[in-house]
């Protein structure tokens, strides 16, 4: 099963990018995917164009729902789904909108359960704060507690972390990394270096369960990046 996790960075112009970014999705052909960043018009139009996906996930922002942004995960419509929630990463996970005093934004996950080769498949696809590692760390503790429950656990994201922060440590304890071999960051200005030398986005899957180490793919469509993050992709072994 090939996973994909892209953040196609939020603008104002990212709806003009949707043409493009179904290119991708479509020449890609992942079965599921992680996106971060989408704002409501980009996931309309995902949702209106993507006939062999169906794609779950809201907005993180209640009040301003014409611009916040949402992490939706795209599955192949051959899977059968389970059921599909989103919680909130705050004290108050069940609040739409609730965030951590001092949080940038309001944080969420998107949790999809589907059935490959007859297993259940738990994937969940987050963002985490920007500016403040202690916050980061309050919001993958929330994450980690909402994972307990779930089998053949995938997780991807955007964790604004590299594998030197305490809160991609956490996650790691629990969870086997498909990023900790990359050495170059995930995230570019136009395919420039970053001065950060490790990856920000990760993926993270049950331990024991087989997966590829996460590549970084640098394709551009039309010539151009989608976004200043590279996506990445792995392959999971569900047999």
């Amino acid at each position: 099963m090939k996973i994909i996790s892209f953040n196609i960075q939020t603008s104002e112009k990212q709806d003009e990018k949707v043409n493009d970014l179904v290119k991708f999705i479509e020449t890609q052909g992942a079965d599921v995917i992680g996106l971060q960043e989408v704002c409501p018009g980009t996931l309309r139009k995902l949702r209106e164009q993507l006939q062999d996906y169906n794609v779950f996930g809201v907005p993180r922002d209640v009040i301003d729902k014409f611009t916040s942004e949402a992490c939706p995960v795209l599955v192949k419509k051959k899977y059968e789904v389970i059921s599909n929630e989103t919680i909130w990463l705050s004290d108050t996970p069940d609040k739409p909108g609730s965030k951590f005093r001092f949080a940038s934004f309001p944080r969420i996950v998107t949790h999809v359960r589907f059935i490959v080769n007859g297993k259940e498949v738990n994937f969940y696809n987050t963002h985490l704060e920007w500016i403040f590692e202690k916050i980061r760390r309050k919001q993958a503790n929330v994450l980690l507690k909402y994972m307990e429950k779930g089998t053949n656990c995938i997780l991807t994201g955007d964790m604004n972390a590299m594998k030197t922060h305490l809160s991609y440590k956490m996650i790691a304890l629990k969870y086997d990394s498909l990023t900790s071999d990359l050495t170059e960051n995930t995230i570019h200005a136009n395919g420039k270096k970053s001065v950060r030398k490790l990856p920000i986005d990760h993926m993270f899957v049950s331990q024991g369960l087989k997966a590829t180490k996460a590549k970084i793919v640098k394709e551009k469509i039309n010539g151009r990046y989608l976004s200043d993050h590279y996506p990445i992709m792995a392959d999971i072994d569900l047999k």
